[in-house]
């Protein structure tokens, strides 16, 4: 259920809604900027990086700034 929720599946039959609106071809990143999102279980952190480099890094999406300048 959450992998159609997300996204991540397309469901056999029947409506998903949130907050009011269909979710049917609503493409994952649309769907994050309506305040869905997901996470998986496995963790893959960048060794090389700190515990706050990887946060920074994680958060990058939402942040309008670009990928160099979320690292400083």
């Amino acid at each position: 259920m959450f992998n159609c929720i997300s996204g991540f599946y397309k469901p056999q039959q029947g409506t998903i809604r949130y907050r009011g609106e269909v979710l049917k071809g609503i493409r994952p990143p649309a769907r994050a900027a309506l305040g869905l999102a997901r996470t998986f279980q496995n963790i893959a952190l960048f060794r090389c990086m700190t515990v706050l480099g990887n946060i920074k890094l994680g958060a990058r999406v939402h942040m309008k700034s670009g990928l160099l300048s979320s690292l400083a």
